[in-house]
């Protein structure tokens, strides 16, 4: 047997991914299965994760996404599964182009191939894990609900009593997840403010987008007190970094999923982006949500014609900062 998954997005949607994988390994303990991914960090992820034999790195380019399908008819898969948020046309031919004998899918219209399609209807309420999870049940794989889990060897190394909270800073503008990212005005609250108890220490974490966020004062105002890790670290290294930390705090984010999956309690701050189908799974992960009426409009035109993003812009610190504060003194 083998099987080839289809995962190109982001760290959070590979995270999403895992529970499936896992059941799949649980029932074809003996079967390869492979993964197919976009990114070297990704790669990272689902690499130690255990579950995947092969990964592969998918692309840029519609030319290159077909030379790469037509090389992998050669290792002949049974099954091929294609992520909830991939384009399922594309996604389906490509599929069907790597030799994949049954295609599963999520689809809203009927299947290109539908004698060697099995599908479910797209459901975008359901939480991406259970989305998941079922089309893992379509290829004869259990469909008891697991929550995603990373496993590392790294032994903690604090040498003082403060609490370590992790903050992931996210505020590119450019990319493709702006509709999901917190005004640095309010990020910078959050840290005066847990700066001003005693034994809190903050660890700033982001990727090299985020660069140009200057946190000059506040590092010289709590000397020793906040340490700037954003875009200075390899993804090992942030998933070392992220397994000191005694709660990491952030937008949906990839990290913020796998610091969940890692077993870290985390508190998320949603805005467009919706509870019941991104919040972190794990026993230790709490959520904050404004609650305005016009929340969680992610992936409806709304979103489009919102300019403000009230959600996110009008956020209570005072209540973000109170939520932490509890959660570490449960610690």
């Amino acid at each position: 047997m083998r099987i080839l998954v289809e995962q190109h997005h982001g760290i959070g949607d590979v995270v999403h991914m895992l529970p499936m994988l896992e059941q799949l390994r649980k029932t074809y303990y003996y079967a390869t299965i492979d993964l197919l991914v976009g990114s070297s960090t990704t790669e990272y992820i689902a690499g130690i994760s255990g579950l995947v034999d092969n990964i592969y790195r998918l692309p840029k380019g519609r030319l290159k996404e077909i030379v790469l399908a037509i090389q992998l008819r050669k290792y002949n898969y049974d099954i091929g599964i294609l992520s909830v948020i991939t384009n399922e046309k594309m996604g389906q031919i490509f599929l069907w182009l790597s030799g994949c004998r049954k295609l599963i899918f999520e689809t809203s219209a009927p299947p290109f191939f539908p004698q060697t399609s099995l599908t479910a209807t797209r459901n975008s309420n359901m939480h991406r894990v259970v989305r998941n999870i079922r089309l893992g049940g379509l290829a004869g794989a259990d469909t008891v609900f697991l929550r995603p889990e990373l496993k590392m060897n790294c032994k903690k190394t604090k040498k003082n009593c403060k609490r370590i909270v992790g903050i992931v800073i996210d505020v590119n503008k450019t990319r493709g997840v702006f509709a999901k990212l917190i005004p640095l005005d309010k990020q910078k609250e959050i840290i005066k403010s847990l700066l001003n108890e005693n034994k809190i220490e903050i660890w700033l974490f982001g990727n090299p987008h985020e660069l140009n966020c200057d946190f000059t004062d506040e590092i010289k105002k709590y000397p020793g007190r906040i340490h700037n890790f954003i875009g200075k670290t390899t993804i090992k290294e942030l998933l070392d970094l992220l397994q000191q930390c005694d709660i990491v705090v952030g937008g949906d984010t990839g990290p913020i999923h796998v610091a969940d999956a890692l077993n870290i309690a985390t508190l998320t701050i949603f805005g467009p982006t919706s509870p019941s189908q991104f919040r972190p799974l794990g026993s230790k992960a709490m959520i904050y949500s404004l609650g305005v009426s016009c929340q969680y409009c992610y992936g409806t035109t709304r979103i489009i014609s919102c300019k403000y993003r009230k959600c996110l812009r009008d956020i209570d610190v005072k209540q973000i900062v109170e939520k932490i504060i509890k959660m570490l003194s449960r610690k």
